[in-house]
C-alpha cells in the first residue's frame, strides 16, 4: 500500500516537472517570437489557453501544449521569414487540409501550424481584415468530392473591435494583442476549471455586448477556394450563387437583423475591389472616367456643327 502511494507521489511530480517544463520551453519560444512579430510589423492576436496563462501568470496556472493566434493571412510569408530565422518548420495545408465537414461542423488537424523539433509549437487560424475593420475568420477544410473550401466567419468592425481589437498584455516590453476573455467565455471552448477562473475576470457589461453583437453583425459562409497565390495570401471566390451560399448564424431575425446582415453580405461580395486613398473602388474610377470620356465627345460634337 505503501509503495503504491509513492509511486503515486512520483508519477504526478514528473507529470508537474513535464507540465513546468514544457511551458518553460513556450515561455521563452514565444519571447523569440514576439519581438520578430513586432519587427515585422505582424497583424495577429493571442488567443487561447497561453493568451490568459500569460495575464494572469501569478494566479493561474495550467498544462498547455502549444500556443495559438489568430493571424492575417497577408502576414503568412512573413511568418515564414520568421521561421526559418529561428529554425522552426512552418506546415501550410490550407489548400490540402486534413478537415472535414460533419454535421455542419469542421473537425480534423490544423492547416496551418509551426513545429518546433517536431512538436506543435504555433497553432495559427487565418483571418482577413478589410480596410473598414470587418475581420474574416476562415477556417479551410475539404468536402466531400475533395475540393478545398473554407467557412469564413465575418465580423462587423464594430463587433471585431470588441472581440480582437481591445486587450492586450504587457509581455517583456512588447503590447501583445490578445482576444477578449468575454468572447472566449462565451465561447467555451475551454476546460471547467479555466471557464470558472475567467468568469471571476471579465466585465459582464461586455459579455453582453458581444453577445447582442453576435446576434446582429455576424455572418457565415462556405466557398470554395480555387487557389492561393505566391505570397500565401487567400484568393476565395464564391460559387456562382453567392448569396444562396451564404449561412446566416444569428438566433432571432428581426427586421433589424436582417437588414444588418445584407449589408454584411454585400460588403463581403465586393470585398475584393480594390481601394485607394480617397476611398473610391478602381470600378468606380472607370465609370467617372468613361463618363467624362462620353461628355468630352458630346462637346466636340456640338462645337464641330456649330463650326460648320
Amino acid at each position: 500500500m505503501v509503495e503504491e502511494l509513492l509511486e503515486e507521489r512520483r508519477e504526478k511530480i514528473e507529470e508537474l516537472e513535464l507540465k513546468y517544463h514544457l511551458n518553460d520551453t513556450l515561455y521563452k519560444k514565444f519571447q523569440e517570437l514576439v519581438g520578430l512579430f513586432q519587427e515585422k510589423n505582424l497583424d495577429y492576436q493571442l488567443v487561447g489557453d497561453f493568451a490568459i496563462s500569460l495575464k494572469y501568470k501569478d494566479e493561474f496556472s495550467t498544462s498547455i501544449d502549444y500556443i495559438q493566434i489568430n493571424l492575417s493571412e497577408q502576414d503568412i510569408e512573413k511568418l515564414y521569414e520568421i521561421c526559418k530565422q529561428l529554425k522552426l518548420k512552418l506546415q501550410d495545408k490550407r489548400m490540402y487540409s486534413d478537415k472535414t465537414l460533419k454535421d455542419g461542423e469542421i473537425v480534423g488537424d490544423n492547416e496551418v501550424v509551426v513545429y518546433h523539433e517536431n512538436k506543435p509549437l504555433l497553432m495559427v487560424h487565418c483571418f482577413e481584415r478589410l480596410v473598414d475593420g470587418t475581420i474574416i475568420a476562415k477556417d479551410y477544410y475539404l468536402d466531400g468530392d475533395d475540393n478545398p473550401r473554407a467557412r469564413e466567419t465575418i465580423y462587423s468592425s464594430k463587433l471585431s473591435k470588441e472581440i480582437f481589437g481591445r486587450d492586450s498584455i504587457d509581455f517583456f516590453g512588447y503590447v501583445v494583442p490578445i482576444v477578449s476573455l468575454e468572447y472566449l467565455f462565451i465561447l467555451k471552448n475551454m476546460d471547467k476549471q479555466l471557464l470558472e477562473f475567467i468568469e471571476t475576470k471579465i466585465d459582464n457589461r461586455r459579455v453582453s455586448t458581444i453577445r447582442n453583437l453576435l446576434r446582429t453583425d455576424k455572418v457565415v459562409q462556405f466557398v470554395l477556394v480555387n487557389d492561393l497565390d505566391k505570397t500565401s495570401t487567400g484568393i476565395l471566390e464564391i460559387d456562382n450563387n453567392d448569396i444562396s451560399h451564404i449561412l446566416l448564424e444569428a438566433q432571432n431575425n428581426d427586421l433589424n437583423e436582417t437588414q444588418n446582415l445584407e449589408f454584411l453580405k454585400k460588403k463581403l461580395i465586393h470585398k475584393n475591389d480594390i481601394v485607394n486613398e480617397t476611398g473610391f473602388s478602381n470600378v468606380y474610377i472607370i465609370v467617372i472616367i468613361v463618363l467624362v470620356i462620353l461628355v468630352l465627345l458630346v462637346m466636340g460634337l456640338i462645337v464641330f456643327k456649330l463650326v460648320r
